[in-house]
């Protein structure tokens, strides 16, 4: 898939869960872990993008460049004394019929998870939680998505454990617990 293809599925997913556009930074965030989510569970990438560790994460180069699509608008609003933002949508002719159904839904549930998020938030996790920026080191450099861990790493799995091994494990922390209630007792 072409990034600017990403992009613009991207912004209209957005604007279908929350009624309105989404923030510049926010959208190269999101476009971003769809990439990342994309490679955990199918082991390959989406896009060839050149993902680089810029100033604090990741970016790409020609992200404006991607942004000036004739099938994206773009409308800057105040949101402080001095201060400006830019909110994407895309323009009612687009249609999302080449994006199949199951990356519809990829993006669709990080849209919902990680696009509520403050921008804080959501920068803290993609800076210090995501493979490709943990394993970065030099500002500058290509982000690689190669040691992406596969999405059945990060599955809760649930602990089994024999009957016998249960109730030891029982008996020994009601004892501690009994224990620690004895020693509230005392002081």
């Amino acid at each position: 898939m072409e990034i600017r293809a990403l992009i613009r599925e991207v912004i209209y997913q957005y604007s279908q869960e929350y009624g309105k556009g989404v923030p510049k930074t926010k959208l190269l965030k999101l476009v971003y872990l769809v990439e990342l989510f994309y490679k955990r569970r199918y082991g390959e990438r989406l896009t060839d993008a050149k993902w680089v560790y810029y100033l604090y994460g990741p970016y790409l180069h020609e992200y404006n460049e991607l942004l000036d699509d004739v099938q994206i608008e773009g409308k800057e609003f105040g949101f402080a004394e001095d201060k400006e933002a830019t909110m994407y949508t895309v323009k009612s002719v687009y249609k999302n019929e080449g994006v199949h159904g199951d990356l519809k839904f990829l993006i669709k549930k990080i849209i919902h998870e990680y696009g509520k998020m403050e921008l804080r938030d959501l920068l803290e996790y993609v800076y210090f939680e995501t493979e490709p920026m943990i394993n970065a080191e030099n500002r500058g450099e290509v982000l690689d998505f190669g040691n992406t861990m596969p999405e059945e790493y990060y599955k809760i799995k649930p602990l089994t454990i024999d009957a016998q091994t249960e109730r030891i494990l029982r008996r020994n922390f009601k004892k501690r617990v009994e224990a620690a209630r004895g020693n509230k007792r005392n002081t």
